[in-house]
């Protein structure tokens, strides 16, 4: 809802109020809520939970306002941190085996964790003192007698940081504005958004402590080897057009090299040739090897009637891992190429070879495409699968056209 809503503070970024986060508003929430209610400024004010995103901030803000802290968590190695956020003292986890009153310690209370350390934190209260309850993390059902209530005056106070009021909001939110910066660096820990999974392993094993805030503009040494090979690939991209403009504009005779350096990625290829007749294999090798040095072109669509190769790797099995996409009329020659089209690692589609050879003479006459009534009602008709191979495969790359009255396939 929009009246939910309220603006930034001006003396407060926008990584720091990440940080803050809805623990960090539930803990002043909870610190105004014990001082509008009742405390001792005598006695410490118990913050359980501690190490966590409530209680961290919580603590901070307590030991500001001039509060003796007891900063109650159950990890030991947590202890440094507390104490340079001001807690006075460090305690263990709380017993649950409590009396009904036992001795007043606390002058007030913040905690997250419920269940059965209420009716501890309640026994041992000053008098007329409050709990500010805001968290379930030990259970939402607890087991108190009234005594607490009826003989010291304390008081349990729920904190609920989703339906606060706007003015509470902002006034909240003003306070936690007068933090200095270097306190919401001290309790951050920043990952990038690839790295969510691990990081979240890592807090549910408490070896992350605090806040965490994903900076979705944070680079990571893997993000920048991907932005790395996208430059290197747009200089690629630009050296081989230059490439080709320079060597058809020169000569048409070029090395077999030459040739095959002025492939992009997502190219279409067609290969000529007729199985084992003819293979091509002065420019399948250099390109192949251009690919196992720069692992370019990648992504190629291959077109050809019949596949140009046999079963000893000649023809286009090098080729292989280079293709994403092909439209043939047979390749079962190449063992290693039909294997990639029959296990979906290709998008494929199985046309006449005789309308394929017709489709590439229309593409060098500049025309959109070719006009066949061959294989109508047949596997290569779209109303019949439209000659796709393997389920990967879902997009049609023929359809029906019709003129004049008669259908063909387009």
């Amino acid at each position: 809802k929009a009246q939910w809503l309220v603006p930034l503070p001006e003396n407060l970024s926008e990584i720091d109020a990440m940080t803050i986060g809805t623990a960090g508003f539930t803990a002043a929430l909870c610190v105004k809520a014990m001082e509008d209610t009742g405390f001792n400024k005598s006695k410490p004010i118990l913050v359980t939970g501690a190490d966590g995103g409530v209680g961290s901030v919580a603590v901070y803000l307590l030991a500001q306002k001039g509060f003796q802290v007891a900063a109650c968590t159950r990890f030991k190695d947590t202890e440094p941190r507390l104490k340079k956020l001001g807690a006075t003292e460090v305690i263990g986890a709380l017993s649950t085996d409590s009396k009904a009153l036992d001795e007043e310690r606390w002058g007030g209370a913040i905690d997250v964790v419920g269940g059965p350390t209420i009716p501890t934190i309640a026994s041992q209260m000053a008098y007329g003192c409050s709990i500010a309850s805001c968290g379930v993390a030990g259970g939402p059902a607890i087991k108190i007698t009234v005594y607490p209530f009826i003989i010291r005056g304390v008081k349990l106070y729920g904190v609920d940081s989703v339906f606060a009021p706007t003015d509470v909001r902002q006034e909240v939110w003003t306070d936690l504005a007068k933090v200095p910066t270097a306190i919401w660096q001290g309790m951050r820990t920043e990952v990038a958004l690839v790295d969510l999974h691990q990081a979240a392993s890592q807090i549910l094993a408490g070896s992350i402590r605090g806040r965490v805030v994903v900076n979705v503009n944070l680079k990571t040494p893997q993000l920048t080897a991907v932005e790395k090979e996208e430059e290197d690939l747009e200089a690629l991209k630009k050296k081989c057009l230059e490439l080709r403009k320079s060597l058809t504009a020169k000569s048409k005779i070029v090395s077999a090299d030459q040739a095959m350096s002025t492939i992009l990625d997502g190219d279409c290829v067609t290969s000529a040739g007729f199985v084992a007749t003819m293979p091509c294999d002065a420019l399948i090798s250099a390109l192949r090897k251009r690919y196992d040095k720069t692992g370019h072109p990648r992504n190629l669509e291959m077109v050809f009637p019949i596949i140009v190769g046999d079963r000893e790797g000649r023809g286009t099995e090098p080729i292989t891992p280079m293709v994403s996409k092909a439209i043939f009329g047979w390749t079962d020659v190449c063992p290693a190429f039909t294997n990639a089209v029959l296990s979906g690692k290709i998008e494929a589609y199985n046309l006449p070879m005789g309308q394929i050879s017709h489709m590439i003479r229309s593409s060098a006459n500049g025309v959109p495409g070719h006009l066949s009534k061959v294989g109508l009602h047949t596997f290569a008709d779209p109303r019949n699968g439209g000659g796709k191979r393997n389920k990967q495969t879902t997009k049609d790359v023929v359809k029906i056209q019709e003129l004049e009255g008669e259908e063909y396939i387009f």
